[in-house]
């Protein structure tokens, strides 16, 4: 099945009530990272979770993942990503999303919130969905734009001092003629890479 068959429930699955915790099946242990996949109902393509621990603290990898300007610098397949504007805790993001050769290469607007986010808690949470009209207006064309494209971060305290309990989850069908099986493979190479990336990052602070 080819991705762009896909008919997911929802452009945004992590949407209240879509998905059930117990759906949530574990399938490996990466460096210290533990995945995980949850089916969607009429898609051929699931939704990914990873769930590791960061040495350092929640506001630091907050500071990270929400640096959108800079994501060229170190999240891996990301060509291009600038925040086109604001209002009140949401953001604009266009990005531009490679693929290996044949495949093209995927551009779009991301609507990203943190307004859940609890910084005297230590606690925060960045949701993010595909934002298709926006895209589109971008661009002005449809066919390099992603079917759906969501996901979220939640970062917390860890048991110890200055460490961070992280959970990164995303639900990605690019579209287009790219089949299930590929997409899938990628994606799940994309969430432990992404989590080395930022644990470098890290080291360079």
């Amino acid at each position: 099945m080819n991705a762009q068959a896909a008919t997911p429930i929802s452009r945004n699955p992590f949407a209240e009530g879509n998905l059930s915790p117990e759906g949530w099946i574990a399938t490996e242990t990466v460096n210290g990272i533990r995945l995980y996949r949850h089916e969607i109902d009429g898609s051929a393509i699931p939704a990914l979770r990873a769930e590791t621990l960061f040495q350092a603290t929640p506001q630091q990898i907050y500071e990270i993942i929400s640096d959108y300007d800079h994501f060229t610098a170190f999240v891996p397949q990301v060509e291009k990503s600038r925040i086109l504007k604001q209002a009140g805790n949401t953001l604009w993001v266009y990005q531009r999303l490679s693929f290996p050769p044949p495949f093209a290469a995927r551009q779009y607007v991301l609507q990203s919130s943190d307004q859940l986010s609890r910084p005297e808690k230590l606690y925060f949470r960045v949701n993010w969905t595909l934002d298709q009209e926006q895209s589109r207006e971008l661009l002005g064309t449809k066919d390099s734009i992603p079917t759906a494209f969501a996901g979220f971060w939640e970062l917390r305290p860890g048991q110890k001092d200055h460490t961070t309990a992280a959970t990164y989850a995303v639900y990605l069908d690019p579209g287009g003629k790219l089949p299930a099986w590929l997409v899938n493979r990628g994606t799940r190479r994309l969430l432990p890479a992404l989590i080395t990336a930022i644990r470098k990052k890290l080291q360079r602070f």
